[in-house]
């Protein structure tokens, strides 16, 4: 994480090494100590609190003028009301305010990002890195996963319910299996656009290849859901404006990976499972109800897609989810305006897993109340109504195919997160920072300015007096080649 932010920074001048780290640390959730001060830290955490020192210092050199756009605001609100429900409504409510401080590094790192992502540039660059660091991370996790199967086991897959998950360098499969959707959507999108001749599109394809396989083996139907759903959307959004040839490379890709992952990952018995329970038998080490490495033979699709329409080990999870959805409600009606406070359905529940809230909304709701839920309902329909507009007046290939990956990640990830929320981590923050910026600096004629349609920019050759645009790190990219990967 530390080397590559270093070396990118050393080549994106526009981008500080603390910004570049957090990106980084998004994708690496499972490095975090245990018990500081009865806390977990994380290292995002630490990035996210040394991207505000910077932020600070830039503030007090006056290279920043501070400035508070209306979805900056609505982020900035929940962290009072976060403060005011744990004080007023928990039963413990000086737990709770010990839960709120997990949110208050991301969300001083949110108000950091919006202000050095002013630019198109920055946003650029920054959308380039997260791009290239989830692909590693995930790159990564698949070698973690491979090794495990040749027997060498390094703390990257979970053993447990009948099966092998991925969770790699995140810290749960599902939040891993969520991730790999996010970048296997910008790597489709990309490839989808890559239209002019001769156009290097191999990274581009290794990252979609890489990516499949990860939303595979995370062994979550949250996953499989979200890459189905986010094809459909792209094509759905971009069917007239796209050429046969990309669609069917970039659908071939997927199909093929998908289908040698899934004969490469059944019905076999990696040397790793006769190795002692380590950190990969189960959650921080210990071994669940169904972890016995001798039952499991490989990765289980079948059942996990026949539990969602059969009894069955597979269908315990949706049954657990349904009920701990209805109990948080029940307790959410006793503080219905301002929730319950931080944590406090599992804090009040002696922190046993059942009643952790897996559901970004209504953990949400449960939490923080009505106002809560306002708040963030109000910046998710303002961010797609922004997107949308920008997708629809704008000339590719920035912002347009920008705003239209960031529409796919708002849609899936919403989706996938109301069973596996990532509000306690980085990533969800860093995300709400690229919607929040992306409106802010495009919302205006100016910076849309005239839509031009795709077939009309195939018919101009590359002499016909379109102006090269300048990457981030030097040299030129062809109007139609996708700088920024979209």
């Amino acid at each position: 994480m530390v080397l590559l932010s270093f070396f990118y920074g050393r080549r994106h001048r526009l981008l500080s090494f603390p910004l570049l780290l957090l990106i980084a640390a998004v994708f690496f959730s499972r490095v975090y100590w245990r018990n500081v001060f009865g806390l977990t830290i994380r290292f995002e955490q630490l990035a996210c609190g040394l991207l505000f020192l910077a932020f600070l210092y830039d503030l007090w050199r006056k290279k920043i003028r501070l400035r508070f756009e209306p979805l900056t605001i609505l982020v900035l609100c929940l962290l009072p009301l976060m403060i005011l429900s744990s004080l007023l409504e928990s039963k413990l409510p000086m737990q709770s305010l010990k839960k709120t401080l997990v949110y208050v590094p991301y969300v001083l790192a949110f108000l950091a990002l919006v202000h050095y992502w002013a630019d198109k540039e920055r946003l650029r660059g920054a959308w380039d890195f997260f791009y290239m660091a989830g692909t590693i991370a995930l790159g990564i996790s698949l070698v973690g996963f491979i090794l495990f199967l040749f027997g060498v086991n390094v703390g990257m897959v979970k053993v447990g319910s009948g099966s092998l998950w991925l969770r790699g360098t995140m810290i749960i499969p599902n939040i891993l299996g969520s991730t790999a959707v996010l970048i296997f959507a910008i790597a489709f999108i990309r490839l989808l656009f890559r239209k002019a001749p001769g156009t290097k599109a191999w990274g581009d394809m290794a990252a979609l290849v890489v990516a499949t396989a990860c939303v595979m083996v995370s062994f979550t139907r949250a996953a499989w859901a979200g890459a189905v759903l986010g094809l459909i959307a792209v094509l759905l959004l971009s069917f007239k404006m796209v050429f046969i040839k990309p669609v069917l490379l970039s659908l071939a890709l997927v199909i093929g990976t998908a289908g040698l992952t899934y004969l490469a990952t059944t019905h076999i018995k990696p040397p790793g499972l006769a190795m002692e329970p380590e950190v990969s038998m189960g959650e921080y080490g210990e071994e669940d109800e169904y972890s016995n490495p001798n039952s499991v033979d490989g990765i289980a699709y079948e059942g996990k897609i026949l539990g969602v329409f059969e009894e069955g080990m597979y269908s315990k999870t949706i049954k657990n989810r349904l009920l701990t959805y209805r109990n948080a409600l029940q307790d959410w009606l006793s503080s219905p305006i301002i929730g319950r406070g931080t944590e406090s359905f599992l804090l009040e529940n002696k922190n046993r897993p059942q009643y952790y809230i897996p559901s970004t909304w209504i953990a949400i709701l449960h939490d923080w109340g009505l106002i809560g839920l306002l708040l963030h309902g109000i910046f998710l329909l303002l961010v797609l109504a922004g997107l949308w507009k920008i997708y629809r007046k704008t000339p590719d290939p920035f912002p347009g195919r920008y705003s239209l990956t960031l529409m796919v990640i708002l849609f899936v990830s919403t989706l996938m997160y109301q069973t596996a929320t990532t509000m306690q981590l980085s990533i969800f923050w860093v995300l709400l920072a690229f919607y929040a910026s992306t409106v802010a600096i495009f919302s205006h004629p100016a910076a849309i300015g005239p839509r031009i349609s795709q077939e009309e920019r195939a018919d101009k050759s590359p002499h016909s007096g379109i102006p090269a645009l300048k990457s981030i790190g030097g040299g030129d990219f062809k109007r139609g080649e996708n700088p920024i990967g979209l």
